[in-house]
C-alpha cells in the first residue's frame, strides 16, 4: 500500500470508518444490504493485511456500539437486564485487561509498552504539567529544535512524530483548558445523538454515536484530533453541526395558540 497512505495505522483507520458506514447501510438500507455486506468483507479482508490489532478491536466494537443502541428501544423491564449484562461485561474485561495485561499482550505478539507508547505518555504527563492552562502553543512542540522534544526522545530512545494520543496532544499544545475544549464536541455529539436515535427525529443519529465513539476511544492510542485534511476532522465538525442544528430545531417553541374568539351574529 505504499504510496496510497503513508502508514499501516492510516489504512486501517480508513477500513474502520468504511466499515461503520457500511454497518449503517446493512442497517438503515434494504435495498444496499448486500453491498454493504460485500463492503464488510472487504474492509475486514483488508484490515487483515494491516496487521492491526486496533483496528479489528475498533470494527466489532463499532458493531456492538451499533446493537447497543438498539437496547433503548426493546421494553423498559428487558432493557434492565440488558444494561445490567452489558455494564458487568465492560466491568469484567477492563478489569481482566488491566490484571493480565501483559499476559494478554504476550498471548497477542504485541509488546505490552504499546510499542513504546506506555514510557511516551508518562513523560508527556509530566511536560504538560509544567505548563497546564496554555500549553506550548498549537503545533508548536512537537518540533525538532524544542529542547523538550530533544530531551523526551533522548530518554524514551525514540523519536515520535506526536504523542500517539489526541488527547495528550491536545494537552501538551494547548493545555488542560484547550484538551477540554477539544473532546467536549465529541461529548456532546456522543450524549445528543443517544437522545435523537431514541427519539427518531434525526435520521443518521446512530451513525454519530458510533463514529463519535470509535473516534474518542481511538485517541487514546492515537492522534486524530484537529489535524489540517484530516477526514476524521471534517467529519467530527460536520457531526457536530447537524446535532447543533436537530438541536436547534426540537428546542424552538412553538408559536402560540391564536386567541378564540366567539364569532358575530353577522359572520357565517
Amino acid at each position: 500500500w505504499n504510496g496510497v497512505f503513508g502508514h499501516k495505522n492510516t489504512l486501517g483507520w480508513m477500513m474502520i470508518l468504511m466499515s461503520i458506514c457500511f454497518q449503517w447501510l446493512l442497517v438503515n438500507d434494504r435495498e444496499r444490504r448486500g453491498q454493504a455486506v460485500l463492503g464488510l468483507i472487504i474492509c475486514l479482508g483488508v484490515t487483515s493485511m494491516t496487521q492491526s490489532v486496533t483496528s479489528f478491536v475498533s470494527i466489532g466494537l463499532a458493531a456492538l456500539l451499533r446493537l447497543g443502541l438498539s437496547v433503548g428501544r426493546v421494553p423498559a423491564q428487558l432493557r434492565l437486564w440488558l444494561l445490567y449484562g452489558l455494564g458487568m461485561l465492560v466491568v469484567g474485561g477492563s478489569l481482566g485487561m488491566v490484571t493480565f495485561w501483559t499476559e494478554i499482550m504476550t498471548a497477542l505478539n504485541r509488546d505490552p509498552t504499546l510499542s513504546g507508547r506506555v514510557p511516551l505518555w508518562s513523560e508527556l504527563i509530566g511536560l504538560i504539567f509544567q505548563n497546564p492552562f496554555l500549553g506550548a502553543g498549537y503545533n508548536a512542540f512537537w518540533l525538532e529544535w524544542n529542547p523538550d522534544v530533544q530531551a523526551l526522545w533522548q530518554i524514551i530512545g525514540w523519536q515520535p512524530p506526536d504523542a500517539h494520543n489526541g488527547i495528550l496532544d491536545l494537552a501538551v499544545q494547548l493545555g488542560i483548558i484547550g484538551a477540554v475544549l477539544g473532546v467536549a464536541p465529541m461529548l456532546l455529539s456522543i450524549t445528543r445523538s443517544v437522545t435523537a436515535h431514541l427519539d427518531r427525529s434525526l435520521s443518521g443519529a446512530d451513525f454519530i454515536f458510533v463514529f463519535s465513539t470509535i473516534l474518542l476511544i481511538g485517541n487514546l492510542d492515537e492522534t486524530m484530533l484537529y489535524r489540517s485534511g484530516d477526514i476524521q476532522c471534517t467529519l467530527m465538525v460536520l457531526c457536530y453541526l447537524a446535532l447543533q442544528k436537530w438541536r436547534g430545531q426540537t428546542e424552538r417553541p412553538s408559536p402560540p395558540p391564536r386567541a378564540w374568539r366567539p364569532r358575530s351574529a353577522g359572520q357565517g
